[in-house]
């Protein structure tokens, strides 16, 4: 399995805990890392030398790691059946995530492809997945070839692309209609950012419903459905909506990826959040901690996706993909959870230096959940752009 997400009943996947370690000691270039000083001159990279213990200030502003494209109604509409839409800035990426929202009459579908610009070339389309409002909805494998993968909803490429190319098909004799598409692209090379917390988010904790998954049947495999039913208890409790309060079966019954055999497939999950009225879901990946502390004092519970043993402190494991809510922060500054994984107590306090180092087993990786028109905290790291609103 890929760490950040649960298990499926009948799969088990790893991926080595040395997956996502990065090497800052080595020159890069715009095709992969060059590993000493004469490769990079021979390739003509520029070198900057630290001698001594001479501070030297940044030469330029920080880049996020993570970038995400928003497009809304009425860029989605089909020419015809299809959807095509390009996005991309020219800066690199090398994993993609796609997440949506949309009204899905029954017997209808929506079918996901993407393909992106490396090396100077297209890629061929991978097949993102199948998002339908009953069974048929489905995650593909195969999609491997030389030029990357889809780990059942994350695109992986071996080589840094620039722009990412979407075609969304669209299915049925009353066809659904797509609100909004996310797109989050990852550049897994480029340094982490961890800025200085937000202090004033310390001792603050959002009063979110409690769920345990143990209180279901299979329920060690319900971490994210679980998630994704306390998020909308929340919600419809502020807004005073009760059909927002969905348990967890029903979550269950709405996510469910047939081929992966679970309920952890990260857009499935913000997709069936996202159709229900007057909410949005998407999936997203955060810089750093700051930003979630942000969204903590906006009023926002955010899921999270992260590896289940280091957030408690042991080594990493196989099958150690988790979900888990985040409520708040103690005076302290540690992340409070609930934890759906617990029986009994789900509300948690962990270490901050232990879900640092479980979230960035997922990359994280969020589920971003609340109603439209929410006002969210202040993009200050420039990590978000949508054609439609600017933002």
């Amino acid at each position: 399995m890929r760490f950040g997400r649960q298990v499926s009943p009948t799969q088990s996947r790893s991926i080595p805990s040395c997956a996502r370690l990065r090497y800052p000691w080595r020159v890069r270039d715009r095709t992969g890392p060059v590993p000493n000083l004469r490769s990079a001159l021979r390739f003509g990279v520029p070198v900057l030398l630290a001698l001594g213990s001479a501070n030297l200030a940044p030469t330029q502003p920080m880049r996020p790691r993570h970038r995400m494209i928003l497009l809304d109604s009425p860029a989605l509409a089909p020419v015809g059946s299809e959807l095509v839409v390009e996005v991309g800035d020219g800066r690199p990426f090398d994993e993609a995530v796609l997440s949506w929202n949309a009204d899905t009459p029954e017997g209808s579908s929506l079918d996901f492809y993407a393909s992106a610009r490396a090396q100077g070339r297209r890629t061929k389309e991978y097949r993102m997945g199948l998002w339908t409002p009953d069974d048929r909805r489905q995650s593909f494998k195969g999609e491997k070839d030389d030029d990357g993968d889809v780990d059942t909803d994350t695109l992986r490429l071996r080589h840094a692309g620039d722009r990412l190319r979407i075609r969304v098909r669209f299915g049925g004799s009353t066809p659904p209609v797509l609100r909004r598409l996310s797109v989050c692209l990852t550049d897994t090379q480029s340094p982490a950012i961890e800025r200085e917390p937000n202090r004033a988010a310390w001792g603050t904790v959002l009063e979110v419903p409690r769920r345990s998954q143990m209180s279901y049947p299979g329920g060690n495999v319900l971490c994210s459905p679980t998630s994704v039913s306390m998020v909308l208890a929340h919600w419809a409790s502020v807004l005073g909506r009760p059909d927002l309060d969905r348990d967890v079966p029903l979550v269950q019954q709405g996510v469910y990826d047939k081929v992966w055999m679970g309920t952890g497939n990260w857009p499935f999950n913000t997709a069936f959040a996202g159709s229900l009225p007057g909410m949005v879901g998407a999936i997203a990946r955060f810089d750093d901690v700051r930003t979630l502390e942000e969204w903590i004092l906006a009023g926002l519970p955010v899921v999270t996706s992260i590896a289940y043993n280091p957030l408690r402190g042991r080594p990493p494991g196989s099958n150690d993909g988790h979900l888990v809510v985040l409520v708040g922060f103690t005076a302290e500054g540690d992340p409070v959870f609930n934890d759906p994984g617990r029986s009994t107590e789900v509300r948690q306090v962990y270490k901050r230096e232990h879900f640092l180092k479980a979230w960035e087993e997922s990359n994280h990786t969020v589920y971003l959940i609340h109603p439209r028109g929410k006002v969210l905290p202040e993009d200050a790291l420039g990590q978000w752009s949508s054609p439609a609103t600017g933002r």
